[in-house]
């Protein structure tokens, strides 16, 4: 039974021993979304147009676009900001790519 207190990150008063689980994010992408999305973009005609449009609708992607703008490579970005959020670039792809492929 996972704790009332999970979702602020900490465990129950009283029980320091036990795991905490950090909240999910509302809105928050799991590998099952990002697959959908990287097929939206790779089946799409014009990849990059794709990937405007998404980042258009979501404030979220606001940095990324801004970083595009500015003429930045989109595999840059995303190695960049996948390490800075301790993320092997490299394994992340892998998946995804396992993903489509299983």
């Amino acid at each position: 039974m996972t704790s009332p207190f999970a979702a602020f990150g900490r465990p129950a008063p009283g029980r320091p021993n036990m795991p905490s689980q950090p909240a999910q994010p509302q809105g928050g992408m799991n590998m099952a979304n990002v697959r959908n999305v990287y097929r939206s973009v790779f089946n799409s005609k014009n990849p990059m147009q794709a990937m405007q449009n998404m980042m258009a609708s979501n404030p979220r992607m606001a940095q990324v676009n801004a970083l595009l703008r500015q003429g930045r490579n989109p595999e840059s970005i995303f190695r960049e900001m996948a390490k800075q959020r301790g993320i092997d670039p490299d394994e992340f792809i892998r998946e995804i790519q396992q993903g489509n492929n299983g």
